[in-house]
């Protein structure tokens, strides 16, 4: 009985924050977006991630199987309904290509005169599975910020980095679509973010809001740079600027993890901190993180190494798609799929969006991997800041707890995958 009246609260609180303005997108797939000014027009760069819906396509069969619609409704319009400059994006039209994680394509769209903000829905279409999905994200008409105008190009590619991440060592460039040239100040942050507290965590550790700045040196837009050391960075016109370009200087093996002194940090979300103590005590760190591992199996070397491969799957997933000034596992997006997985939905708003997951119904165990909840919804609203315009922060409930506890209970007993 606690267990559905658990529900009912989250559904329902859930429910009041997204019934201040209609749900605008719903499906199964999510993107990243970057929105660039092109003079008269705006370029929408988009990476679609492969969840399982996607795992495997080709460029080729995702174009064959996929078409793609725009809308866009301007935030100051008079007119409360969609405006009527959407249209089809052309595959033939607009460079598409995709790696093993996601798809990337652009398409151009027309700016507005009227208002400096609004909402832009992608609307995909599966003639396979004849199903509809569409994205959200917010658009600006207006150009108030750099990183409307500048992104980060890697050497001798088309598409910008969409998630801020560079590896250390490697040539890019800071570009705008016209190669306008302007001064730049690159400067390092010495802060180092901690991971994402748990979801029925209401009190959040402080954050400090001034930057500590490690080193600054300037250089020009559309010049060759290259950052040797790892962390945090903005890029900006002036350096009392607020709001800059931010980029994540990683090693050559991000978003995966392999060495040992990364493995302990991820393990934070289904381990006490006494155990972290342990690993990090140990007089050999990888004897540490083994030890861990084995315990919970109980020397079940096989299934150790079953539950950790699926686990940093995760992790891997979770650096590549939602890393922000701090690396992606750690953000709050990063820990929920690092628990739960690929969401069963996705409902988007402007500045919003809820992660959907099914757990158990009348025909399966109420163990079966954990999942003790019939539908649990997640709810992340849009909070841009300096670095990044695409950070979601987690709105926490005390309710989450019995379901959090039984899902990290099922990771740590091997049937969570």
């Amino acid at each position: 009985m606690k267990r559905f009246i658990f529900l009912i609260i989250i559904f329902f609180a859930t429910f009041k924050s997204f019934s201040q303005d209609k749900i605008v997108g719903t499906g199964g797939l999510d993107a990243r977006f970057l929105i660039l000014d092109n003079n008269q027009t705006l370029r929408v760069y988009v990476q679609l991630y492969k969840n399982n819906l996607l795992k495997g396509i080709t460029t080729e069969g995702f174009q064959n199987r996929f078409k793609a619609y725009y809308k866009i409704k301007e935030d100051l319009s008079e007119n409360p309904n969609w405006i009527a400059n959407g249209a089809e994006v052309i595959w033939k039209n607009y460079p598409i290509t995709s790696d093993e994680n996601n798809i990337y394509w652009y398409f151009e769209v027309a700016t507005s005169q009227t208002s400096p903000t609004g909402i832009l829905v992608l609307d995909l279409i599966d003639n396979e599975k004849l199903q509809k999905h569409q994205i959200v994200t917010k658009i600006a008409f207006t150009k108030t910020r750099i990183r409307e105008e500048f992104a980060i190009f890697k050497e001798n590619k088309t598409f910008p980095v969409l998630n801020g991440i560079v590896t250390e060592g490697e040539n890019f460039v800071v570009q705008s679509l016209s190669k306008k040239a302007i001064d730049i100040y690159v400067t390092r942050i010495k802060q180092d973010y901690g991971a994402a507290q748990a979801p029925m965590n209401l009190s959040q550790p402080a954050q400090n809001k001034t930057l500590k700045v490690d080193s600054i040196f300037k250089t020009r837009t559309n010049e060759p740079i290259k950052l040797s050391t790892k962390g945090l960075y903005i890029i900006r016109q002036d350096t009392n600027a607020f709001y800059g370009v931010g980029l994540r200087v990683e090693s050559k093996n991000y978003p995966k993890y392999s060495q040992k002194e990364e493995l302990v940090s991820p393990i934070t979300y289904i381990s006490q901190k006494s155990e972290i103590q342990k690993i990090e005590t140990a007089s050999d760190l990888k004897q540490g993180i083994d030890r861990f591992w084995l315990a919970l199996f109980k020397g079940d070397t096989e299934k150790a190494k079953e539950i950790i491969k699926n686990y940093y799957q995760r992790i891997r997933i979770a650096n590549m798609r939602y890393a922000s000034f701090k690396e992606g596992w750690k953000t709050d997006m990063g820990m929920i799929y690092a628990i739960f997985g690929e969401p069963d939905e996705i409902m988007f708003e402007k500045d919003s969006q809820r992660w959907v997951y099914r757990g158990n119904d009348a025909q399966n165990s109420m163990t079966d991997k954990g999942k003790n909840f019939t539908k649990i919804n997640f709810t992340f609203l849009r909070r841009p800041n300096q670095f990044f315009e695409d950070y979601y922060v987690l709105v926490r409930y005390i309710e989450y707890e019995p379901v959090w506890t039984s899902m990290v209970e099922a990771i740590r007993r091997g049937i969570a995958f």
